[in-house]
């Protein structure tokens, strides 16, 4: 099976001197990403970090980033990774609920991250490098690190939309690894590509859909400066052939009333969207026109590793939807009674595969709450029609497992999934 240390390491033997992070003036390669990643685990484990140590990372979309989350998994350790833009209070809270040993920043963090720093009472580590090509990679020593297990956690993530919410969605190394290659075989990516990503970092879709799946391909990856004002500047400053991004960015700087925006590459090939509700029929119409590529979207939640079904490429997509299961991963549309649902008939989405989370950081309840059957119940209501595409409904329904008691609907639900094939 395989694991984010393993893929990093393969990657930077086989594409060593290929770019692997591209961010404005500054680039690094896959050899350079290991190396530095090497010496920050090092460091870390000068600090006290040990194997399942957690390791809370607050640092926005750049190249540091990428170093310090591969420098705590090849320390041991579990990445936490946060949004600096989020509110103190919220950051504080989600670090007492990790316990990290040290939170990692970049030069000159927002108030909000130190404030929440001292309130929960975490060492800061400030990591000043994106990689030292002026020191000679292959002559770092790297860190002697035990094989890591594909089943040993490697990140809690939070909620990018339940900023009160304090769960953490535990995913393991195989969970990320795997969803990484499958991403990469989504998007189509080959080492001569470069992938640009307006997907935060922080999140799984930024890491599933970015910088894992990136390296999972060995291509490169392009992130955006701060001053860049519209997902195609980074297409346009790269030459990248793929871009990841948000339904509504990609939708706004290609609306009508848009400002004029950058001149968009021939190179671009295709445009993959997640995050949020899908792209209305038109509006993916009028990407792939404006744009002259393919345009394909998918749905997945932190749970899921932010993977779950996809359009294909190639495939002709049925309007509205959100295309079919990845392949790998198992979806099903269930009603109330945990029977499977006709086709175009309505119900909740239920997923198993090895994308899903193994549950959430000390919670045993809430994960026994997310699961029946060994299906995880996503909370979302869908469709499906005759070909297998999702079509989602709408935001919430009644199995959450984490909002509320369980209803008599839902307990019919939880008895019924017992019928779905074990």
């Amino acid at each position: 099976m395989p694991n984010l240390v393993a893929t990093l390491r393969t990657t930077a033997r086989d594409h060593s001197e290929r770019t692997a992070i591209r961010s404005g003036s500054t680039a690094i390669s896959f050899a350079e990403l290991l190396a530095a990643a090497g010496r920050f685990g090092q460091r870390l484990r000068a600090d006290g970090v040990t194997v399942g140590d957690r390791v809370a990372l607050a640092m926005p979309n750049i190249p540091r980033f990428a170093v310090a989350y591969y420098g705590t998994l090849l320390a041991g350790g579990v990445a936490v990774p946060l949004n600096p833009a989020h509110p103190g209070a919220v950051l504080a809270a989600r670090l007492l609920d990790a316990r990290p040993r040290l939170l990692v920043v970049a030069h000159g963090p927002p108030a909000a991250v130190l404030q929440a720093a001292t309130s929960a009472g975490v060492r800061l580590c400030e990591l000043t490098e994106d990689a030292d090509a002026a020191e000679d990679a292959e002559q770092t020593e790297e860190i002697d690190a035990e094989p890591v297990r594909d089943d040993a956690p490697a990140v809690i993530a939070y909620k990018a939309t339940h900023l009160e919410e304090t769960t953490g969605v535990v995913l393991s190394h195989h969970n990320l690894a795997w969803s990484a290659a499958a991403a990469a075989g989504v998007l189509g990516l080959t080492a001569g590509d470069t992938l640009a990503t307006h997907f935060p970092l922080c999140q799984p879709l930024g890491q599933t859909y970015g910088l894992t799946a990136a390296v999972a391909a060995g291509c490169a990856l392009a992130l955006p400066t701060v001053d860049a004002a519209s997902p195609l500047h980074v297409v346009e400053s790269s030459q990248a052939t793929v871009l990841s991004t948000f339904p509504l960015l990609i939708g706004a700087a290609t609306s009508d009333n848009a400002p004029s925006v950058a001149t968009v590459p021939p190179t671009l090939r295709t445009v993959f969207c997640s995050g949020g509700r899908n792209l209305a029929p038109r509006v993916r119409d009028r990407l792939a026109t404006r744009l002259d590529c393919e345009v394909l979207e998918g749905y997945g939640t932190p749970e899921t590793s932010a993977l779950g079904c996809s359009v294909r490429s190639g495939e002709a997509p049925a309007p509205g939807s959100m295309g079919r299961a990845v392949p790998g991963v198992e979806l099903a549309v269930v009603d109330g009674r945990g029977r499977e649902t006709v086709a175009r008939g309505a119900g909740g989405l239920v997923a198993r595969g090895p994308n899903v989370m193994t549950g959430y950081w000390e919670r045993p309840r809430d994960t026994a709450r997310a699961f029946s059957n060994g299906w995880l119940l996503t909370g979302e209501k869908v469709r499906r029609d005759e070909d297998g595409n999702i079509y989602l409904l709408d935001n919430v329904w009644w199995t959450d497992p984490l909002r509320g008691r369980e209803s008599g609907r839902e307990g019919l639900f939880r008895r019924g999934i017992r019928r779905l094939r074990g």
